[in-house]
């Protein structure tokens, strides 16, 4: 137990010196287009989510939740003592860009050929954050289950960029995920 909680601490100085914050999500999943969106915003304000299962013990997620609460502590220094409610409404405001996204998408005749080829699509959304003088950028991942494919394997078939006004195919090889693909966990 001691040893738990010196690493948790020894954790939290490495990460007060502008690291990465590491954050465990207890309790039910959210929707995959939440976790999308929650990941993005994490990533801005450099924090990385992880999602617990139900196979976890109570011991152990009583130690997340001790962490969770270290961590708390630290991110109320520096994004306020509100830093959770603002990190959600955040995400939140992310996800409605990202539906919205979603929906052009779909409209777009490159993605509905392409989309055809698949038992089972997703669209995984990376947000890159505007430099001084540009807005947002944002890269679209078609992925799912190719309909040929005898093995149920996710994979990206194409990848579109969105400018601002439209679309624009980048590549539309398969290949592996572009990042962990958040149902149930946010990698």
């Amino acid at each position: 137990m001691r040893l738990l909680l010196l690493i948790s601490y020894i954790l939290c100085l490495f990460n007060a010196s502008g690291q990465s914050y590491e954050y465990y999500l207890l309790g039910r999943p959210n929707s995959f287009e939440f976790n999308n969106a929650l990941r993005d915003v994490g990533r801005a304000w450099q924090i990385s989510f992880n999602a617990s299962g139900s196979d976890v013990y109570d011991q152990t997620v009583e130690a997340m939740q001790r962490h969770n609460d270290s961590i708390s502590v630290l991110l109320s220094k520096t994004k306020g003592e509100n830093w959770y409610a603002d990190l959600l409404q955040k995400a939140n405001e992310e996800l409605k860009q990202h539906t919205a996204l979603r929906d052009k998408i779909k409209r777009e005749e490159m993605y509905m050929c392409r989309q055809s080829l698949l038992s089972e699509s997703y669209v995984l959304i990376e947000c890159k954050e505007p430099t001084k003088l540009k807005r947002k950028k944002y890269r679209l991942y078609l992925i799912g289950n190719a309909q040929t494919s005898s093995v149920r394997k996710l994979e990206t078939i194409a990848v579109y960029c969105w400018n601002g006004k439209q679309f624009k195919l980048m590549d539309s090889v398969s290949r592996n995920l572009p990042f962990a693909f958040p149902v149930n966990g946010i990698n």
